[in-house]
Order: C-alpha cells, then sequence, then structure tokens
C-alpha cells in the first residue's frame, strides 16, 4: 500500500488524474510531443495555453467535491449514525424531566353482550410523551394594607409589603421576559421581529419599542460581570483570538473607522481562554486590540496568519504566536478553484496535513507518538522545500512560502499540549455572531453593540464552564431587580469563584419560573 511519502513523482500541472504508468502510455518516447504524460513541464504549458478551450476555472463548491479523494492509502468514511456490529444504545428515557400522570380509561369497561363488568388485569400499559409548554401569564401582586390601632409613635400609619422587584423601573414584564429576549437574540442570534412574532402567536403582544427601551435600561448591568471575565482573560498563558465584521449604525459617540466607504463597519474582536470568552467591539481592525488586551504580559497566542496579530508579538515581550493549520489546509484547497490541473500536488499535501491531525490532534496522543509526529513534520518541511524549487504556479509557490514562513508557529504545539492544531473552536464560537450579523445586520447604536459584546461574553463563559445560561442569568437579574443595579459582589456568577453546589445549581436546567 502507497503511502504519501511514496506517491510516484508526477509533475504538478499535468492534465491527468492519475500517476503516470507505462501501460497508459503507449509511447516510449521520452519527451513525445502527442502525450501528455511525457511532455516536459515548459513545453506542456505552452501548448496548455494555446488550447481554444481551456479547463475554467473551479467553483467552490466543484472545488469541495473534487477534494473527497479515493487514494488508495485511505481508509473508506464511516456511514453517521449507528454502527453494524456495536450495541444500540436505546432510546433516551428523560428521567430527569418531572412527570404528570393521566390515566386513560377504556370507553367500555363491561361486557357489551352481558353487561358484565371486566375486572384489573396485570400491570397498567404505560407510554411517555415529552412535551414542551411555553405560554405568557401575568402575575397578580395583591398587597394588603393595615393600619395601626394604637398610638405609639415609632410605628408607621400603615403596613404594608414591599413592591415586587422590577428590573426597568415601572415596567410590566418580569424577569423572565428580559431573560427570553436576551437569549433569543444573542445566543441564538435570532432578530427581535421573528421573536416578537413567536410571542404573538403565543398570545403576548410586545412592541418593538419597549423592547429596545428595555435593553437599553438594562445593559449596564451587565458591564461590571463582563470587566471581571475581561481581567481573568487577561492572566491567561493561552488563549485563541480571531475577528470578524460587525456594522454599528446610528450615534456611536464620536467613535469612528476612518473609512470613507463603509463608515458603518466596526469589528468584533473574540478572545478564547481555557474558561473565558471575550468580545470586544472596535472600530479598528488593527493591532490596537490584541496591544491591549496582551500588554504586559506572558502569553501563547493561536491565531491565523493576520498582521496585526504579528504586530502586536513584536512588541510585547513574552507574547509567542501559535498558527492554525485548518488555514493551511484551506491555502492548498484555494489553489484547485484555478488550477484543477494540480489535483494530484494538492492531495498529497492535504493528506500530509490529514496524517498530522490523526497523530496530534489529541494532546495526549503526541507524547505517545512523538517520535512519529517529529519525523512527518520534518518530512512536511523537506517536501516544501523541493516545492519551491518546482515550476508551479504563483498561488502554489504562494501557500509554499507562507508555511515556510510560520513554520516556527504552526510546529509550537509540539513542546505546549494546551495549543491545538487549529483556531477551529474560536472560529465556532464567533459563527454564532456571523449568523447574528446576518439576521438582523449588526447594531443600531454604540450602546447596542456594547451590550452585544458584553451579553455575548457572559453566556459564552457559562456555557464553558458548564453552567446553564437560562438559570444563570434569571439569578443575576433576579438579584439585579431586587438591588436596582449590578451587585458589587460577582463572585456568586463567576465559574471560578463559586464553590461546587453554587455550581451545581447553577448547571441545572431552570425551575418553574416566577419571575
Amino acid at each position: 500500500m502507497q503511502t504519501p511519502e511514496t506517491l510516484p513523482q508526477t509533475y504538478p500541472s499535468a492534465p491527468t488524474e492519475q500517476p503516470f504508468s507505462s501501460e497508459e502510455c503507449p509511447n516510449t518516447i521520452l519527451h513525445c510531443l502527442s502525450c501528455p504524460h511525457t511532455q516536459t513541464p515548459d513545453l506542456w504549458e505552452e501548448r496548455h495555453k494555446k488550447d481554444k478551450d481551456p479547463a475554467p476555472p473551479l467553483s467552490p463548491v466543484e472545488v469541495k467535491e473534487l477534494m473527497h479523494l479515493d487514494e488508495p492509502w485511505e481508509r473508506p468514511k464511516r456511514k453517521k449514525g449507528h454502527q453494524p456490529g456495536r450495541k444500540s444504545p436505546g432510546r433516551t428515557r428523560h428521567t430527569e424531566l418531572p412527570a404528570s400522570v393521566e390515566v386513560h380509561e377504556p370507553s367500555e369497561k363491561d361486557c357489551p353482550s352481558c353487561h358484565a363488568p371486566f375486572a384489573p388485569y396485570g400491570s397498567p400499559e404505560e407510554t411517555d410523551i415529552t412535551r414542551i409548554s411555553v405560554w405568557a401569564y401575568k402575575r397578580k401582586f395583591r398587597r394588603p394594607r393595615y393600619r395601626k390601632t394604637c398610638s405609639c409613635q415609632n410605628t408607621p400609619r400603615i403596613a404594608i409589603a414591599p413592591p415586587a422587584p422590577r428590573l426597568v423601573p415601572r415596567g410590566k414584564f418580569g424577569i423572565s421576559v428580559w431573560v427570553t429576549v436576551l437569549i433569543d437574540k444573542f445566543d441564538s442570534s435570532r432578530p427581535t421581529a421573528r421573536l416578537l412574532k413567536d410571542l404573538k402567536d403565543r398570545g403576548l403582544s410586545l412592541s418593538q419599542g419597549t423592547i429596545t427601551d428595555g435593553l437599553k435600561h438594562i445593559s449596564d448591568r451587565f458591564k461590571p460581570l463582563y470587566e471581571k471575565i475581561v481581567d481573568r482573560s487577561r492572566t491567561a498563558s493561552f488563549s485563541q483570538a480571531d475577528e470578524t465584521r460587525y456594522y454599528v449604525f446610528g450615534d456611536t459617540e464620536g467613535k469612528t473607522n476612518n473609512s470613507k466607504t463603509s463608515p458603518h463597519r466596526w469589528w468584533l474582536w473574540i478572545i478564547l481562554t481555557l474558561d473565558t470568552v471575550v468580545y470586544v467591539i472596535d472600530p479598528s481592525r488593527s493591532s490596537k486590540v490584541p496591544l491591549a488586551h496582551f500588554a504586559d504580559r506572558a502569553c501563547t497566542l493561536l491565531t491565523d496568519r493576520f498582521s496585526a496579530y504579528k504586530y502586536a508579538a513584536a512588541r510585547i515581550v513574552g507574547l509567542v504566536l501559535a498558527f492554525c493549520w485548518a488555514h493551511v489546509r484551506r491555502d492548498f484547497i484555494r489553489i484547485l478553484t484555478k488550477h484543477p490541473s494540480m489535483r494530484p500536488w494538492v492531495a498529497a499535501w492535504i493528506s500530509r496535513i490529514r496524517k498530522l491531525y490523526r497523530l496530534g490532534k489529541e494532546p495526549e496522543n503526541r507524547i505517545k507518538n512523538r517520535d512519529a509526529l517529529v519525523s512527518h513534520l520534518a518530512f512536511m518541511k523537506q517536501e516544501a522545500e523541493k516545492d519551491l524549487h518546482q515550476s508551479l504556479p504563483s498561488p502554489a509557490i504562494k501557500a509554499v512560502k507562507s508555511l515556510i514562513r510560520h513554520w516556527d508557529g504552526l510546529t509550537l504545539f509540539l513542546d505546549r499540549p494546551e495549543v491545538p492544531l487549529d483556531n477551529n473552536e474560536t472560529e465556532r464560537d464567533l459563527r454564532r455572531e456571523v449568523v447574528g450579523r446576518k439576521n438582523f445586520h449588526g447594531a443600531g447604536s454604540l450602546w447596542s453593540a456594547n451590550l452585544a459584546a458584553w451579553i455575548t461574553t457572559i453566556l459564552g463563559t457559562w456555557s464553558k464552564n458548564g453552567i446553564n445560561i437560562r438559570t444563570a442569568l434569571t439569578d443575576y437579574l433576579t438579584v439585579c431587580a431586587a438591588l436596582g443595579k449590578a451587585p458589587d459582589d460577582l463572585s456568586p456568577w463567576l465559574p471560578w469563584s463559586m464553590d461546587s453546589d453554587r455550581k451545581a445549581f447553577l448547571s441545572r436546567p431552570p425551575s418553574d419560573d416566577t419571575s
């Protein structure tokens, strides 16, 4: 069985799909002018340019289909779902859910002929059906008033219970409404208009203006908790980072991106650590964001190859960059869009990267496979240096040069088990904000953009630590409503500060909501 290291050498631009075989070519002359298998590279390129109908560039979909390779050294893809020969896990019983028992008696409990009654027989037959009930209702608070009947001077004349806590002063909506709005918009990335339509179908009519004013009023409740998470993120020894565009319309309070063509285009940055997720909204995509976040501390930062991170690393002592192998893989795949004939060469590099993942994706396997990893990486670098001296298309040369230029950062994972091979986890977390940007086009004001960064940071950090975001958010806003502001002591909502009992409570689904 052949491996990527022992594949026959073929000219990468040749129009053949398979390596050259003498059985496939009837010509035995070394440089046959009529045979693409044996033409010299320069001659083949010259003849190819003269073709009246050259192969058109491939679309991204065609590239994706083309990269489903059938190499002989690859295992066949396993079908999804239950695998033949393995024990079925069975149906999930959902025993953690509360149950309400309904007894369904038969329509007739006696003999239709003689009317003799039926006698009970055996145990009842039980069937479980899981249901979800969501509806809106009003809670009426009645506060009886009492007057004193004595003449004591220090006793108030009227005794009455304190008013119900409200998150928004004089607001008529409970905490559960705001929890639903916040999670639906910032965690599910659904436009508020769709949520309001859904609530209206359930019997609750809300206006867009009411929701907007309420969110603006409660936005400051999240800033102190956000700042605590940012402080925690800045103490980590390993981080991952990425960024995507975000749009901020309306009044930006003097902040601008200095762009004449796209003045509303801002940038949403994400910094991921082992126990925090931090989002930063900023009008700039420059290095000032990583410089501010990673200033004056030693840290390993896994990113793509964006120049802003390189600029920051050159100016921060102790900031070491690790680079993403998934981006390297994309470099090679993109070559096929304009050079389909490069498929064998691209396939070889994709296979090398695939083997690298197989050997070192899991940190526990890196120690066991260290010798194989070191040998395979040395082979990859050797092949890259060889490719620099071949007559390759410019996109291929560019991909190889980038691979060699970033080699130290790409191999940093060998000695640091906390560093993954790629930045995919950060991109997955950022995808939710990209979906939101496409659904509701960003933020209509600066306060709304800040709220998006604050609440997604809080919800993302809770989720990363196994905390139920609905339970934790309800608990936090309940305290905020009772105090009329954010609590001074935020440790009960910081995963690294709470005790095990507190974390177990916030990790459970919410009980019957009474907010």
